[in-house]
């Protein structure tokens, strides 16, 4: 589906398992009927939330509900290392390599159960990022279509412009969302000075 069909309002899922009201598929398959009854049809999801469960719970959740996969947006997110028993990292980190990237995006489609994910996000941005491997690949993701859409989270407009340096002339929609208690918030015009074709997103993101 083309990005500017998104909902206007986007349903945040971090609080929906562990990290919050641990629902069961039940109560998700409701909440996601409910939630797409009120026109709010694009859920955000991260790898991370829930310790990396809350993705297979909404999945199970969404395959219970009886809805058409056309009937929402996906946005998930990846990058982020955390420490936790359903991970085997010794050390909070980021990963944005090219093999990282495309396995943390087929675990999602897995979990999500889904062949296609609308919009990946890199979560947050990470010293060590490589654009050419990151491009790499996103360009494999996009031509498999595993991904619709690729864009950022929590990252400036210079940071943007160097993860995705052919963003001025690129006719991919990238996702910006930054947080609203941040005191000094870049404007929307900011960020379309550095890449014109960033689609801008006022709210919060984590």
């Amino acid at each position: 589906m083309p990005i500017e069909h998104f909902s206007r309002i986007i349903s945040g899922v971090m609080t929906w398992g562990e990290w919050g009201k641990n629902l069961n598929t039940k109560e998700v398959a409701q909440l996601i009927s409910h939630t797409v009854d009120q026109g709010i049809t694009t859920i955000d999801h991260a790898d991370i939330y829930g310790n990396y469960t809350t993705e297979a719970l909404f999945g199970g959740g969404f395959k219970a509900s009886s809805l058409n996969r056309n009937a929402i947006q996906i946005i998930t997110k990846c990058g982020i290392q955390h420490l936790c028993p359903n991970r085997d990292n010794k050390v909070k980190h980021y990963n944005y390599s090219k093999d990282y990237i495309i396995w943390s995006a087929e675990k999602s489609l897995k979990n999500l159960q889904t062949d296609y994910i609308d919009l990946l996000l890199l979560h947050r941005p990470s010293p060590l990022m490589n654009p050419a491997e990151i491009a790499e690949a996103v360009q494999k993701l996009l031509k498999d279509g595993k991904i619709l859409h690729v864009g950022v989270s929590n990252f400036t407009p210079p940071q943007t412009q160097k993860t995705y340096p052919d963003c001025r002339q690129s006719s991919r929609m990238f996702h910006y969302p930054y947080p609203t208690y941040v005191r000094r918030q870049p404007r929307p015009h900011d960020i379309k000075q550095h890449c014109p074709h960033v689609l801008v997103f006022l709210g919060q993101c984590v």
